[in-house]
């Protein structure tokens, strides 16, 4: 993967730019590391509609890995916790007015199941 120097962070950080592969529904999380949307709407689709806890979902991943002889292992729950937050912060909301009371950014808020 190309990657250019960020021209807008300190010069000490040393950090990089990599392409926006959204279009090809690649997500790019650190210009070293690329999940497919696929897999990370997967996560989001079973944690919304069903009760299946999320120790559970990654069992099911790496029994899948195992399955089918990859010879990397599925990811750490850390590593995909991280990438998984990273990835839904920047989808947008498709759904308008979703708190009528207290407007599109409520102080606070609680979820069930994160």
């Amino acid at each position: 993967m190309e990657v250019i120097t960020c021209p807008i962070c300190p010069p000490q950080s040393c950090w990089c730019c990599g392409p926006d592969l959204g279009s090809l529904r690649l997500f790019n999380y650190n210009n070293h590391t690329v999940f497919m949307h696929e897999l990370l709407d997967e996560y989001t689709s079973m944690y919304t509609q069903s009760k299946t806890p999320f120790r559970a979902w990654m069992a099911g991943m790496e029994r899948q890995y195992n399955h089918h002889r990859s010879r990397k292992s599925f990811m750490t729950d850390r590593v995909f916790c991280n990438v998984w937050f990273t990835y839904i912060c920047l989808q947008p909301w498709t759904v308008p007015n979703i708190f009528p009371v207290c407007g599109p950014s409520p102080s606070t808020m609680i979820w069930d199941g994160i």
